[in-house]
């Protein structure tokens, strides 16, 4: 089974982009909603707290369920795109044919996170807890080889930039998929 992951900081549009690729009738998944949860160092859920601070950041993670994805995996029909980002992810990236970063500066990604709805990033030790972790991680996944997308462009214009790179690695039917606004 081919599968597609697409990672990125808070903002960079990840959930903008499972939803496009669910317009156009591909299997998309926004992880937030379906395999991440916060756990603690033992890997036990815990319930998120409205003001985090520093030492609760430290000492829990945003984590993908690995049960929950492979059973997504398993049961997907046709070539499913994970958008999303967990602390855990380097765990999954041997799951994933193409691995998709979506880049985003520190400005335009504080921007975004202070303009949306939820509330991870927008003030306090959330704040600067992403801003201090975005960097490493673009690097990391950089390093890793992920196909690069510029998070900045119009949402449309990723979607279109993702479906062509899963059409190149042979992962989508070549005929199939186009913006709904035309090709």
């Amino acid at each position: 089974m081919a599968a597609v992951l697409v990672l990125g900081v808070a903002g960079a549009g990840k959930s903008t982009l499972a939803g496009e690729l669910s317009r156009r009738g591909l299997l998309a998944v926004d992880s937030d909603e379906v395999l991440a949860r916060w756990v603690d160092g033992e890997g036990r859920c815990v319930k998120y707290p409205a003001e985090p601070d520093s030492a609760w950041l430290a000492a829990h993670y945003w984590h993908w369920d690995g049960e929950r994805l492979d059973a997504l995996l398993r049961e997907a029909d046709g070539t499913p795109f994970m958008c999303g980002t967990a602390l855990n992810i380097m765990d999954f990236i041997p799951h994933f044919d193409l691995v998709v970063l979506l880049e985003l500066d520190i400005e335009t990604m504080m921007r975004r996170v202070t303009s949306r709805s939820t509330v991870f990033g927008r003030s306090g030790a959330t704040r600067e807890w992403l801003i201090d972790w975005a960097p490493g991680f673009q690097r990391m996944v950089k390093r890793l080889g992920a196909t690069v997308v510029d998070a900045r462009l119009p949402a449309k214009t990723v979607a279109d930039t993702v479906i062509s790179l899963a059409k190149e690695q042979g992962l989508l039917n070549s005929s199939t998929h186009e913006s709904p606004d035309g090709p």
